[in-house]
């Protein structure tokens, strides 16, 4: 009975103080129990020792690669996926955030580099590989020439070209066509153009031009450049 009488009635009653112990003072013995709990058993390091160890690092990885790749097998786009966690209009915002923050450091640092031109800018090893990249883009160039006029595009762009010179030359065209007989013009001039895009000096009369043109081109300072870009200060 006394046992019993430690922990009954569970509400105080107080008849000749014939209150449990336990009852009586429970406001007490939750704030030592707490006292308890907190001092003693979830305690910082207890919960680091639980949470920061091989095992739990080990399952916390195959639990992030198993989302990694629930979301990337995902048809979702990011928006809808940021949309599904709460985060409403995250395309836009993310955008928004990310051209400011862009426009922001390019306002920076073109108020401190705007009398400068692009050969001050540029550094010197950069500067030299695009004036070694000339030539093969120079190739490239006329590489993409010649197909583009041996196509049947290119074929009917120049035909274009050629009727809109000859009408603004009146009678021209029937002359020529008097040399030429019943052969149409465009199938004399595509072949010769093609012609010129192959041979060897095309490549070197147009690298030399680009050169000229980089050296142009390193002159000119940021203002100039955003002036062209139509950027207004």
């Amino acid at each position: 009975m006394a046992i019993r009488m430690l922990f009954r009635p569970y509400k105080p009653i107080h008849i000749l103080e014939a209150t449990g112990l336990i009852p009586k003072r429970q406001d007490e013995l939750a704030k030592q129990l707490g006292k308890l709990v907190v001092d003693h058993l979830i305690t910082l390091g207890s919960i680091q020792s639980k949470v920061i160890n091989d095992a739990s690092i080990q399952n916390m990885k195959i639990f992030v690669q198993a989302e990694v790749k629930k979301a990337l097998s995902t048809q979702k786009s990011t928006a809808q996926l940021l949309d599904q966690l709460g985060m409403k209009n995250s395309s836009f915002t993310l955008e928004q955030r990310l051209q400011t923050f862009i426009l922001g450091k390019y306002e920076i640092w073109s108020e401190e580099n705007m009398s400068k031109s692009l050969k001050d800018i540029i550094p010197p090893h950069l500067q030299q590989k695009a004036l070694d990249s000339i030539p093969a883009l120079s190739h490239f160039i006329v590489k993409k020439g010649k197909e583009y006029f041996y196509s049947a595009e290119g074929k009917r762009h120049l035909e274009d070209m050629l009727d809109d010179f000859f009408k603004e030359r009146g009678k021209l065209i029937n002359l020529i066509q008097l040399f030429i007989g019943n052969e149409k013009l465009i199938d004399k001039i595509q072949p010769e153009i093609i012609k010129f895009f192959e041979q060897s000096r095309t490549i070197d009369i147009l690298s030399v031009m680009l050169v000229k043109e980089w050296g142009n081109l390193e002159k000119w300072d940021i203002e100039k450049i955003e002036g062209m870009t139509g950027e207004k200060r």
